[in-house]
């Protein structure tokens, strides 16, 4: 099949202040919208993975679920500090998986897939990841915040491109 592999991170659908708080360069959140999903609906095709490394969205789970309802793909959800419910409970979105943290063995690379940037990682390891927004963690940590991926879904292809480049360097 011709299915691809993408990621992302933190689109904080519907939050207004996220940005002034990482710099987003959007005149307002319709703005962040448009720009957000119509590049996920410009790259992702029906056969794809997404995973969606946290903080899917500040608004309500039946405002984001009819969103993620319209968007292709399976959809993993990476859970993120922001995704849970004003009682503090797990939001239940309507994605196909949800995991804390996910390992992909690529060759012989191991790619860590959580919400948070880890500390330090196996050496046949590269941690990617989000929270962070348009900051940057340690070498082996891949941030695929979206601001980090020009408001888009990265593919694996990229981000195996910077994990080799990655391993290079600390040869």
């Amino acid at each position: 099949t011709n299915r691809k592999i993408w990621m992302w991170s933190d689109t904080h659908y519907g939050h207004k202040n996220i940005m002034k708080l990482a710099n987003r360069p959007f005149a307002d959140v319709n703005a962040m919208h448009e720009e957000l999903f119509g590049n996920y609906r410009r790259l992702i095709q029906p056969d794809d993975v997404v995973f969606w490394l946290g903080d899917i969205s500040f608004r309500g789970k039946t405002e984001t679920n009819t969103l993620l309802s319209s968007l292709p793909g399976y959809k993993i959800h990476i859970i993120g500090n922001h995704d849970m419910d004003r009682s503090g409970k797990l939001s239940t979105y309507d994605v196909d998986e949800r995991h804390l943290c996910y390992v992909l063995d690529i060759g012989k690379t191991q790619l860590l897939l959580t919400h948070y940037p880890l500390d330090s990682v196996p050496k046949s390891a590269v941690n990617v990841h989000g929270h962070i927004h348009d900051r940057l963690a340690n070498p082996w940590n891949i941030n695929v915040s979206v601001e980090h991926t020009g408001y888009a879904p990265i593919s694996l292809d990229a981000i195996m491109t910077q994990a080799n480049e990655y391993f290079e360097a600390m040869q």
